[in-house]
């Protein structure tokens, strides 16, 4: 995951493969269940794609927290099927 934001087309961001991150919530997220990224906007959200689908997980919240708020999550990416 990008640490930072970058305008520049072509331009370096630095990146961040593990340990926990700071990110904001699209909704409401509980301890210990997946997040992944919600569309556009770089905010994360839990898990709740169709049955079936293959996701790419980013890890999961430390605290439970809801629309807005700053997390930490604990980076485990993986992929899993909803």
């Amino acid at each position: 995951m990008t640490v930072h934001s970058q305008t520049l087309q072509g331009a370096n961001v630095a990146v961040r493969k593990a340990g926990i991150a700071r990110v904001v919530a699209a909704g409401a997220v509980t301890v210990g269940s997946p997040v992944n990224i919600a569309g556009s906007s770089g905010k994360v959200k839990a898990v709740s794609e169709t049955a079936g689908t293959k996701i790419a997980c980013l890890g999961s919240p430390r605290r439970r927290r809801g629309d807005g708020d700053v997390i930490e999550v604990f980076i485990s990416l993986h992929e899993r099927t909803a």
